[in-house]
């Protein structure tokens, strides 16, 4: 059960990446340890320590960076060693790092002094399963697509002649067996296929016997048209999302280096992607420091950039309207007018969002008065059964929207 503290917009950023660079409370898959893990599997190039140096504690060297235009960064070390060569060779990178507030601050190459950016958050889809169903006067297309923690996705795609019933098929991958999809995905795939039982959503891992069910519901047609504007199918990406994709991307290439000179050269090439993607992210932005109500909203924003059914040149009418899973976790009055009117939202002032990037909003117990906070997974679960069966429960909620 989520605790009760509130939210703290200034620290959600920062937090995330903290805990992606934590090795005492890391999370249990977007974090550097885990990209590690799975490197040092089956490759010869082991990391062997890696570590990233403290974040100030005086709240003066933000502001000591932005007068004397040096962009702030944070030294992170990687030691590894190949089989044949077990001493420890280092490397060290300097990234670009978040303040405490959440900022990055680049130094500029036209000002005197640095500037101040925040990185909007991106709304996506965790790993799970997603039905599309298209319907035509001839024929009826449905595409399951099973998407992992990392790699590709897989698609299964059937599709019916309604004159004669014929089905035709067609696989795009690779089936993810045995892969990780995370607690999220877990937790997705278990409410997409409407029965708990048949998935343990404690074990991130898809087992065989998990994938042959998922696959014998689509062919039964019993798995329904994926809402793509719940919550429950989306989920946040913050600084630590972004750097794990970063990380994961790079190291995976590594696992071909055959030298340390190999090896040196990657971790050079880490630094200066790292540097470019963060600089040249559309993503960034620069921070409306003269308006603090500007400022706040800018730290609150979410957008839709990168989701697969959500076009870049504009939303959908349906698609921009409130959907039931957004009280209590967006903004419903505050968004950009025209094409980008529901394609960029804000949190709500009471929201906050959890290590699993879901976004919790407080409800109260009604036998109790105390206040919890609750994802879309834990509000189906507790007030959902509630409002549609019209039944008492222990765990009464109302929400405090």
């Amino acid at each position: 059960m989520p605790d009760s503290s509130k939210p703290d917009w200034l620290s959600m950023q920062f937090d995330s990446f903290q805990r992606f660079f934590s090795k005492e409370d890391p999370p249990p898959e977007l974090s550097l340890q885990s990209i590690i893990d799975e490197l040092n599997k089956d490759s010869a190039l082991k990391i062997i320590n890696w570590a990233i140096s403290d974040p100030p504690t005086d709240p003066n060297k933000y502001n000591e960076c932005i007068v004397t235009n040096q962009t702030f960064i944070r030294k992170l070390s990687i030691s590894a060693a190949y089989k044949e060569e077990p001493q420890f060779r280092k490397q060290i990178i300097y990234i670009p790092s978040p303040t405490n507030d959440g900022e990055f601050i680049l130094s500029s190459s036209k000002g005197l002094m640095a500037n101040r950016y925040v990185m909007i958050m991106e709304i996506n889809r965790p790993p799970g399963i997603y039905c599309k169903i298209k319907e035509t006067d001839a024929s009826l297309e449905r595409t399951l697509t099973i998407k992992p923690l990392t790699g590709k996705q897989y698609k299964y795609v059937i599709k019916t002649n309604k004159k004669t019933g014929q089905e035709k098929y067609k696989h795009v991958g690779k089936p993810h067996i045995n892969e990780n999809f995370s607690v999220i995905g877990k937790k997705q795939i278990a409410h997409s296929l409407k029965d708990k039982a048949i998935i343990n959503i404690e074990n991130p891992i898809l087992t065989t016997e998990e994938y042959d069910e998922i696959i014998k519901l689509f062919e039964l047609k019993q798995l329904k048209e994926t809402d793509d504007r719940s919550w429950i199918n989306l989920k946040v990406n913050r600084i630590g999302d972004y750097f794990y994709r970063l990380l994961y991307n790079h190291l995976a290439g590594m696992e071909g280096n055959s030298s340390y000179k190999d090896y040196q050269t990657s971790i050079k090439k880490l630094g200066k992607s790292i540097n470019s993607s963060i600089l040249y992210s559309d993503l960034l932005q620069l921070v409306d420091s003269k308006n603090p109500l500007s400022e706040i909203s800018q730290k609150r924003k979410l957008t839709f950039s990168k989701h697969p059914e959500f076009p870049s040149d504009g939303l959908l009418m349906d698609k921009r309207d409130m959907h039931p899973t957004d009280f209590g976790r967006v903004c419903s009055i505050e968004s950009p007018q025209g094409k980008k009117l529901g394609f960029n939202l804000y949190l709500a002032k009471e929201a906050r969002i959890s290590s699993l990037g879901t976004i919790e909003t407080p409800f109260k117990n009604t036998d109790t008065g105390e206040e919890i906070y609750l994802d879309p997974f834990d509000e189906l679960e507790k007030v959902g059964a509630i409002r549609s069966a019209g039944e008492a429960s222990d765990d009464r909620a109302i929400p405090l929207r």
